[in-house]
């Protein structure tokens, strides 16, 4: 009873989950190719031929790493001697989604009890990772995807790292790798020792052997320059790559016909450069190459530099050798067709599609770099990844990294900050709220489609599902999103500066080392 009564505020989290998903599952289904979506046709015409495919070197790169989950619903498809009808492949997949998403609940409290979470701190970190619109609408709107189990996927990964499974973590590096390609980029978090940066900084020992260069890059805080300018530099060669490809001719047509529209689009990146550059400053003195070099895990890079080829390997000798439909390029040019799009467009984004974390982590970032330094050379350069490619504005594509920005926030969070549990229950509204679990995205039951490739995405009625995919919302529902983003700003700014609801520790008041 005692346990019952401690954790209370878990089984209530564990039932609204519960009663919401049982809600979806018998809700309403994406109408697009008779309830398979878009990517879902594939993904389902790969669980029935599994491995007919795989023996005939039918499958592309892209697709190759998806694999996995096609690959094991067919196998207990076969097991079970169930027929492969569409509605059996999105039922398999409407249940696979929920036993991943109760799967990383699970998870999440155990991460919670190792990092010895409040309770007001626990329901802030589970609102943010199941009270979002991936997990309460679109994992049953939209089945057939491989963003879900990504998504739990990430978080065991996080539970393993924290209690330091270095073989676990590349088990999940592997599984992963066959789920949704960019998973294998959590592997950074692995090549370094999980020790403060301040800790390498009191034990380096300064030595005059050193070679003028290196002396030279530690005197000037030589890490923290490399993570300042290299993300707004990459970015900026990523324009420059876009306008060259094109002659240039876009700019100035730009410039000639539609020179407000041109400006507008420059303001939009130089927005997104302050963005990079604000996230990735950190205000200290802890970083040099001495402490990166001594902080080096060999044994873990070796086994992952093996992992990776035997990946590689697995996919060059099992796909075919059609070019992929989207490949690392394609997707690096399609960030910056995101990124200028409208002014700061892919925080709104990533509000509508994660909920409210991302605009709270602004209120605490301070807090969280602090925290990023005490994780280490791993955390830090995995970070600046996350930030660099939260740029994008198709939040789905991050869905990997938002779990480790979560778990970023809450120690921080934990460890700086008093909590009521009336600011945790208003921020869990907020976010059941942004989730859209409520919304009918289906506007009338008929026999139509509003997905056919005929539909105008950024016109009503399709872009009643287009408005949460960020590269297709129209310029009218961005408004409206960001209307509602300055609104829920407002009001965390008024509970953090006007309220009692959340105040600093006061032994953690004048803590200014960052």
């Amino acid at each position: 009873m005692n346990i019952v009564l401690k954790h209370k505020h878990r089984i209530i989290l564990m039932l609204i989950l519960i009663c919401l998903l049982i809600k979806g599952f018998y809700g309403e289904k994406i109408l697009a190719n008779g309830g398979l979506g878009f990517d879902g046709v594939i993904f389902a015409d790969l669980t029935a031929n599994a491995f007919k495919y795989l023996s005939n070197h039918t499958i592309d790169n892209y697709y190759f790493q998806r694999i996995g989950i096609p690959l094991v619903l067919h196998t207990i498809f076969k097991i079970f001697n169930i027929y492969f009808s569409e509605s059996n492949i999105i039922q398999a997949f409407l249940c696979l989604n929920i036993f991943c998403i109760i799967l990383g609940a699970i998870y999440y409290f155990l991460i919670s009890s190792e990092l010895k979470l409040k309770p007001t701190i626990e329901i802030i970190g589970f609102s943010s990772l199941f009270f979002c619109f991936p997990i309460l609408k679109l994992s049953m709107f939209y089945p057939i995807l491989m963003d879900i189990p990504c998504f739990t996927l990430s978080i065991i990964f996080l539970y393993y790292y924290l209690k330091d499974k270095s073989i676990i973590c590349l088990i999940t590096l592997f599984l992963g790798a066959f789920i949704f390609p960019n998973f294998i980029l959590l592997s950074i978090l692995l090549f370094f020792k999980k020790t403060p940066t301040k800790l390498l900084h009191k034990t380096s020992v300064l030595s005059n052997n050193k070679s003028q260069l290196i002396l030279f890059l530690e005197k000037y805080n030589s890490i923290q320059i490399l993570l300042l300018i290299t993300t707004p530099l990459f970015l900026v060669f990523l324009l420059f790559k876009f306008y060259y490809f094109n002659s240039f001719d876009i700019i100035q047509q730009g410039f000639r016909f539609y020179p407000g529209k041109t400006i507008f689009v420059l303001f939009s990146f130089f927005l997104a450069i302050l963005y990079l550059c604000f996230l990735n400053f950190f205000k200290s003195e802890q970083m040099t190459l001495t402490q990166l070099l001594k902080s080096f895990r060999l044994i873990h890079i070796f086994s992952f530099i093996t992992l990776f080829i035997c990946v590689k390997f697995i996919i060059n000798s099992c796909s075919s050798k059609v070019e992929a439909n989207l490949t690392l390029d394609k997707y690096l040019t399609n960030i910056i067709n995101q990124v200028v799009k409208n002014p700061l467009n892919f925080i709104v984004s990533h509000t509508f599609y994660f909920g409210a974390m991302p605009l709270l982590l602004f209120f605490i970032l301070k807090d969280v770099k602090k925290e990023i330094l005490n994780l280490g050379f791993g955390m830090l350069f995995f970070y600046t990844i996350i930030v660099f490619f939260s740029v994008g504005n198709e939040s789905r594509q991050i869905i990997p990294f938002f779990p480790f920005l979560t778990f970023l926030s809450i120690i921080s969070l934990n460890k700086y900050w008093n909590i009521s549990i009336y600011f945790s229950g208003l921020f869990s509204i907020i976010c059941l709220a942004i989730s859209h679990f409520w919304y009918q995205i289906n506007a009338v039951k008929t026999g139509l489609t509003y997905f056919t490739p005929s539909a105008i995405f950024t016109k009503f009625p399709a872009q009643r599902y287009f408005m949460f995919q960020g590269p297709w919302v129209s310029n009218y529902m961005y408004k409206i999103h960001l209307f509602v983003c300055i609104f829920i700003l407002v009001v965390l700014w008024f509970m953090f500066k006007k309220s009692k609801l959340i105040y600093r520790n006061i032994d953690t008041f004048n803590d200014k080392n960052i």
